[in-house]
């Protein structure tokens, strides 16, 4: 599972069952955060090639190689088969100010 930051109280976790490797399964989860190919490039310390690359085995391999904007066919996907689910921490006080 990756575990990606999406801002201070939201965290997305990123579960795709076995469909993709590991690694694709993180460059997916980038990509769905928003990451550019070049930004997820420098996390991994690969070329901006290698990223292009596993991003269309990710889209090959999930099934939505074909489509107009296979990102957001992919995060459609995801959504419909809980590949990714959203957490947002409450705490304390968001429970006692809340009304």
């Amino acid at each position: 599972m990756i575990n990606i930051k999406m801002s201070e109280k939201t965290n997305m976790l990123v579960d795709m069952q076995g469909v993709i490797t590991r690694q694709e399964e993180r460059v997916a989860a980038y990509k769905m955060a928003g990451k550019s190919n070049e930004t997820i490039a420098t996390i991994f310390d690969v070329s901006v090639d290698c990223i292009n690359k596993q991003s269309r085995a990710v889209y090959r391999n999930a099934g939505v190689a074909g489509s107009d904007n296979p990102l957001v066919s992919l995060i459609h996907k995801s959504l419909l088969n809980n590949w990714i689910v959203f957490r947002h921490a409450v705490s304390a006080d968001d429970l006692l100010n809340a009304k």
